[in-house]
């Protein structure tokens, strides 16, 4: 099986909640690369696993930084963050995310296209707003 982690950004957010039946139309070039790869995979293989991911926050494992990671890394220089209040996503941990693609690799049953999220809506402020909270630092 192929399992192929995509975004949810192969959509242009016209509306709050999309399903796995709507119809993708990416507005940025990231949002348009990753629709083509899931194309891709569909044309090579009937035994996939699409993935529709929002933001993927924790810990890499590599030396590049993930959102988180920047996020915190300039908090603790004192630097202002400036993030989102109009675009609202559901980030999801790393490491539930892998425990869902683990259960899926081993289930020959569950192919097709699916969104995975966490469970809290928020733009980007609001989850930088919890970040510091759990951070314990300056909100302003």
């Amino acid at each position: 099986m192929i399992i192929f982690i995509s975004t949810d950004l192969v959509f242009q957010g016209d509306k709050s909640f999309y399903s796995e039946n709507d119809v993708p139309t990416p507005l940025c070039y990231y949002g348009k690369t990753k629709l083509e790869a899931e194309n891709f995979v569909l044309k090579i293989s009937s035994n996939y696993c699409i993935i529709r991911s929002a933001i993927i926050y924790g810990w890499s494992v590599n030396s590049s930084q993930v959102f988180t990671e920047t996020m915190i890394k300039q908090l603790r220089q004192g630097n202002q963050v400036n993030l989102f209040v109009d675009e609202y996503r559901m980030p999801i941990y790393i490491k539930n995310l892998c425990a869902i693609l683990l259960e899926l690799a081993s289930r020959d049953e569950l192919q097709g296209v699916y969104h995975i999220c966490g469970p809290t809506r928020l733009c980007r402020f609001e989850f930088g707003l919890e970040l510091a909270d759990v951070w314990g630092f300056d909100k302003t």
